[in-house]
């Protein structure tokens, strides 16, 4: 948080405060929502990504006998095995995510001298330092839910980029 909007933070009254930090809880409740709907979506095409990595694994291993490299068959099946493992391997990084930020504090985080003085002031210190701590995990889980996003997209593309190749592969070799 800026120091102009921590100083304006430290001009406000309790009731205000206490709306501010509402509000921000109300913004982290919904980006855990959305990494929720993203985990779920990634975990969705994994399984079908999975299942299709062990056929081209099962199709390759009960052709180990008498494999031919040059076969058109096992080239495309070669490379869109790649296709499918660089996609795994990024929904892997949405599936098993990076520490996220929480609504909630640590108790010997917050029972610090300069918040609890005694003074009057106590209440709108503890709100004050509630709604930086918030503003930082809206940060944090704002970049997270970026980069997730990301590998989500680029895992959607190796995945097509794979199967155009293979067709264009094949068209290439039949004519």
């Amino acid at each position: 948080m800026e120091n102009k909007n921590i100083d304006i933070l430290n001009r406000l009254e309790v009731a205000f405060l206490e709306r501010l930090k509402s509000e921000a809880e109300f913004v982290l409740e919904e980006m855990n929502l959305t990494e929720s709907i993203t985990t779920n979506k990634a975990f969705s095409l994994f399984q079908i990504l999975i299942v299709m990595l062990v056929s081209v694994i099962g199709f390759l291993t009960s052709q180990l006998t008498y494999i031919d490299f040059y076969s058109f068959i096992i080239q495309a099946c070669l490379i869109f095995g790649m296709s499918l493992c660089i996609s795994i391997g990024l929904l892997l990084k949405i599936i098993y995510p990076t520490k996220t930020r929480l609504k909630g504090s640590i108790p010997r985080n917050i029972l610090q001298s300069d918040i609890f003085d005694g003074s009057k002031y106590e209440t709108e210190n503890f709100l004050s330092n509630k709604i930086i701590s918030l503003d930082n995990a809206i940060l944090k889980n704002q970049s997270n839910q970026e980069k997730r996003i990301f590998f989500f997209k680029t895992s959607i593309w190796s995945f097509l980029i794979g199967l155009i190749v293979i067709i264009c592969f094949g068209v290439y070799t039949i004519s």
